[in-house]
């Protein structure tokens, strides 16, 4: 292996830990003085000045990055307005019942949501002043924050000549397309145990995971149990944990407990697969089990916020498949 001062090193086992970077965004003025984009400690340093009282923020992205930083914003006393091109926030990331649910909390704590709206430019001299979007509006704005994703840093393995898609292509325990080099974290794309689909899963919980495979495979001991993937948003006093993965469910269960304290269960032919959980840490634990042991629950005592999360969970054990 080469490196940059041009020595190089010999390896017997090697680890890609290459993580990923921000997705520019394809738009003129892109590289404005007030242009921001979330990443590092040191990024947040600067975003800190963008935050103030009376301040004007354009948040471009309405995924949970692009939220996130609205509450922290909304709450420092600054104006943000969150620019989503998709006709509703979180669209790539959640079923359309949590986007609302998220939407209009944000909504009622005075948060500017632009959806289904198209950003042509960002304009100014030498500093972002305005936001034009492709309807024509322009609006007004004291800096701009860009949150529309990330890319897998996969050029390395690509050159290495391994296989590559969204993210280097690893086996169950992180191994690339070479047997002597593995790859895991946000750079890797794994075929979950789940779901059997290959994903590229951008979480905290799956990097740590990844790791312990690789580890437990290089050292030649044996492997941890895979993990139900989980996730967790925090915005204002709302704090969303999720687990497992919603995309192939065919039916939904709402379970609203209070206003602001809800949870959404996604089944597949009866199977618990994923769950949502908005200030109800009790149903994501049991939900995390119930998703791990392939759990059959109740619909109807689901839905019922009266009904114990914890016999729900015991009786749907007994019935997994």
């Amino acid at each position: 292996m080469s490196l940059s001062d041009g020595s190089s090193l010999t390896y017997s086992k090697l680890v890609l830990a290459t993580g990923s970077r921000v997705r520019p965004i394809p738009s003129p003025g892109a590289d404005l003085d007030g242009v921001r984009y979330l990443r590092t400690i040191a990024d947040i340093d600067i975003l800190k000045g963008d935050v103030q009282p009376g301040k004007r923020i354009a948040i471009i992205g309405g995924g949970y990055i692009g939220l996130e930083a609205a509450s922290v914003a909304k709450k420092q006393g600054a104006h943000p307005i969150v620019i989503e091109a998709m006709p509703r926030c979180l669209a790539r990331v959640a079923v359309e019942e949590l986007s609302s649910f998220f939407a209009e909390a944000h909504q009622r704590r005075g948060v500017e949501i632009r959806q289904d709206a198209m950003v042509a430019a960002i304009e100014g001299e030498t500093r972002a002043e305005s936001v034009r979007l492709k309807s024509g509006e322009s609006i007004e704005i004291d800096s701009v924050l860009v949150g529309i994703g990330i890319l897998p840093n996969q050029e390395i393995a690509e050159a290495a000549g391994l296989v590559v898609g969204n993210g280097i292509e690893v086996d169950e325990t992180c191994l690339t397309s070479d047997e002597r080099i593995y790859a895991i974290g946000d750079c890797a794309a794994q075929i979950n145990w789940l779901t059997g689909k290959r994903l590229r899963l951008e979480s905290v919980p799956n990097a740590l995971e990844q790791a312990k495979h690789a580890a437990a495979a290089i050292a030649n001991a044996t492997p941890p149990k895979p993990e139900v993937p989980w996730f967790w948003s925090d915005q204002f006093d709302l704090k969303l944990q999720t687990a497992g993965l919603f995309q192939d469910a065919d039916q939904l269960i709402r379970r609203q407990s209070g206003e602001e304290q809800v949870s959404f269960f996604h089944l597949k032919d009866g199977v618990l697969i994923a769950a949502d959980c908005v200030n109800d840490p009790q149903s994501f634990m049991a939900a995390k089990m119930m998703i791990g042991k392939r759990g059959k629950p109740d619909t109807a005592s689901l839905a019922d916020p009266t009904a114990s999360i914890k016999d729900i969970m015991k009786a749907a054990m007994g019935a997994a498949v």
